[in-house]
């Protein structure tokens, strides 16, 4: 008996209502204009991939900031697909799957 995953087939995320990921592209991009420290590190720091091949793992309250939060990281070599074994995130508010900024994560491939 194995225990081995298939990652290209894998799929243990669930987004209640993908329909707002247009929505929370939107909220997404309002909070980055309030997050200047982070687009000022993406804008710097994107053409070295600083994260390239670093192993992350997350487990946060998804809100527009942690939205915000994992486009950087992704902009800075973190993998850039679901299911990625070097790079995982989970979202441990029982509301997440029905936010906008999950939705939209989950609709662009990053959760």
């Amino acid at each position: 008996m194995t225990t081995a995953i298939d990652l290209a087939t894998f799929s243990d995320y669930k987004v209640a209502d993908i329909t707002l990921a247009e929505w929370g592209r939107r909220e997404l991009a309002i909070a980055e204009t309030e997050m200047p420290a982070l687009m000022t590190l993406r804008d710097r720091l994107r053409d070295e991939q600083p994260l390239a091949g670093a192993k992350i793992l997350g487990c946060i309250h998804m809100t527009i900031q942690t939205g915000v939060l994992i486009e950087t990281l992704i902009d800075l070599g973190r993998a850039r697909s679901r299911g990625d074994p070097q790079s995982r995130s989970s979202l441990c508010e029982g509301a997440s799957p029905r936010s906008r900024p999950a939705s939209s994560m989950h609709h662009r491939g990053w959760l």
